[in-house]
């Protein structure tokens, strides 16, 4: 899930940092985040939220209406959901196209230690939230778009120390998709099954509207 938003402190990633990797996600929460915002952190912030809870190998993505995700992929100013499981990455929507299928088999939700592939990129400090962060980008796994790569970044000191701070794509989208997570929100607890269950017929049905027709 690279636009920086932040600007860098000097904290270089040297050899004594190329051990540092990021904490894994808790097993199971809850945490809220925007979308929408330019890579100066300028615009009108989205909504979302991310529900997930590996004991069930599911992840819950709620935009609300107007997010860029909902707009470029499904083509809805509404508001869009995905769901991951054992099965791939399904989308739900409220005012447009089928309203829920399968979107992209095969993409189920990430591991807790999904992020422990990334290098090290030192200490930034995040404009967003005002908070410093470490940050891990995946230039050993991406394809590089015009020399930018996913990121993620956790807060790097004080109570909140771990924490899902940010995801960054690389891209046209220049900033407008990336997830900015609101560290007092997150709640560590097991969520509830019903959030992750399909309508009835949506487990087998393929999305015909914009199935791989545009370029993620």
């Amino acid at each position: 899930f690279i636009i920086i938003v932040a600007g860098r402190i000097d904290v270089p990633a040297t050899a004594e940092h190329a051990d540092h990797r990021p904490k894994p996600y808790p097993i199971h929460f809850q945490i809220h985040f925007v979308t929408n915002l330019a890579s100066d952190g300028e615009g009108t912030a989205v909504s979302g939220r991310l529900s997930y809870d590996w004991t069930l190998h599911a992840q819950r993505i709620d935009h609300g209406a107007g997010a860029y995700e909902c707009k470029l992929f499904y083509d809805t100013e509404g508001p869009c959901s995905l769901i991951f499981n054992n099965k791939g990455m399904y989308r739900i929507l409220s005012q447009s196209g089928t309203p829920c299928c399968l979107d992209l088999p095969h993409i189920g939700p990430p591991p807790p230690d999904w992020a422990s592939n990334g290098t090290y990129n030192g200490v930034v400090h995040d404009v967003v939230s005002g908070l410093d962060a470490d940050e891990w980008i995946f230039d050993n796994v991406d394809i590089s778009i015009d020399a930018e790569f996913h990121t993620c970044r956790q807060v790097a000191h004080g109570g909140h120390e771990g924490k899902p701070l940010a995801f960054t794509f690389p891209g046209k989208a220049r900033g407008r998709q990336d997830y900015y997570f609101d560290v007092e929100s997150m709640v560590v607890e097991r969520q509830d099954p019903a959030l992750f269950t399909l309508a009835n017929g949506c487990a087998d049905l393929l999305c015909e509207d914009h199935f791989q027709e545009v370029e993620r």
